[in-house]
């Protein structure tokens, strides 16, 4: 079993589904946790879990303008992933684990 914990920033970019509204940028920050565990030494199951800040955000999820000014908001995202991991390479054991 191993918990990996990350920060990081990304940048978005977002269109509206409607014509009218101009598209916009984004800056993301994330926090987030990983659990692995490690089936054998070559597969390894992981669950993500990442809480995101947008900043400056213009448009709500629905691609509508959050106010009818062009004033920002800041929202919020949650982002869950399973997934598995399978080593490749000609050694025995990975990095993640020793």
């Amino acid at each position: 079993m191993g918990v990996l914990i990350h920060f990081d920033g990304s940048i978005g970019f977002a269109n509206s589904l409607q014509p009218q509204f101009e598209s916009e940028k984004t800056n993301i920050i994330g926090l987030g946790i990983t659990p692995q565990y490690r089936i054998n030494n070559k597969i390894a199951i992981v669950t993500d879990f990442t809480y995101n800040i947008n900043l400056k955000q213009l448009y709500g999820f629905d691609g509508y303008p959050i106010h009818n000014s062009k004033l920002s908001e800041t929202g919020y995202f949650y982002n869950l992933s399973i997934g598995l991991i399978y080593y490749i390479g000609e050694n025995r054991y990975h990095s993640d684990w020793f």
